[in-house]
């Protein structure tokens, strides 16, 4: 069975809310349907059957054929249940209100690597130091790297525009009137070459 994945991402707020409760569902459905498959299949001896249950939330009920082999189809089930608790509980392929992914510090820190393409330190990159960052925009986490004795919060191009910056605790001016709502939380600012600047949002 394969899954299926969206790959439309929101342009704005109100798209995103309906985005991810579209999202949570489709994950509820298929909860649904790979318990009932797990109930079917070891029920089934041979050939195929067709089960439907509640849709958990949706307008329609969702129905599953469970096909050849009661014990596949079983087990098959239980690894959607799996997959679909486990997209439940990490929020995978949900979207922020800034319609962005939402991703791990370490997967926005590498986007915006990717995106700047700052030449490494021994090839002439400079590093931004952690001091380089606003005092008012240091909270807890800036003073956590701090105490674990971290140097740098990006890097660089001397001979460029392109570069990168973590900021790792938001802003104070999060949640006013007309503010980025990237401001909420950790992200990290990127300019590629040609000045084009992009920012990526995470969860710590």
């Amino acid at each position: 069975m394969r899954e299926c994945k969206a790959f439309f991402i929101p342009s704005y707020a109100g798209d995103a809310s309906s985005f991810n409760t579209g999202q949570d569902q489709g994950d509820v459905a298929m909860v649904a349907v790979g318990a009932a498959m797990i109930e079917g299949g070891t029920g089934a001896a041979a050939g195929g059957a067709v089960v439907t249950v509640g849709s958990g939330g949706l307008a329609a009920p969702v129905s599953g054929t469970i096909a050849v082999g009661g014990v596949v189809t079983a087990v098959a089930g239980g690894a959607l249940v799996g997959k679909a608790a486990a997209s439940l509980a990490s929020r995978n392929g949900r979207v922020n209100s800034a319609g962005s992914e939402q991703m791990s510090r370490k997967e926005a820190i590498d986007k915006a690597k990717n995106h700047s393409q700052v030449p490494r330190k021994s090839k002439g990159g400079e590093e931004i130091g952690l001091n380089d960052l606003n005092p008012t925009s240091r909270g807890k986490n800036w003073q956590q790297m701090k105490g674990k004795g971290a140097k740098k919060l990006g890097q660089r191009n001397p001979n460029g525009k392109n570069q990168w910056m973590e900021h790792p605790d938001g802003h104070p001016d999060a949640g006013q009137p007309n503010v980025p709502k990237h401001h909420d939380s950790g992200h990290v600012h990127s300019t590629n070459r040609k000045g084009d600047t992009k920012i990526f949002p995470y969860n710590h």
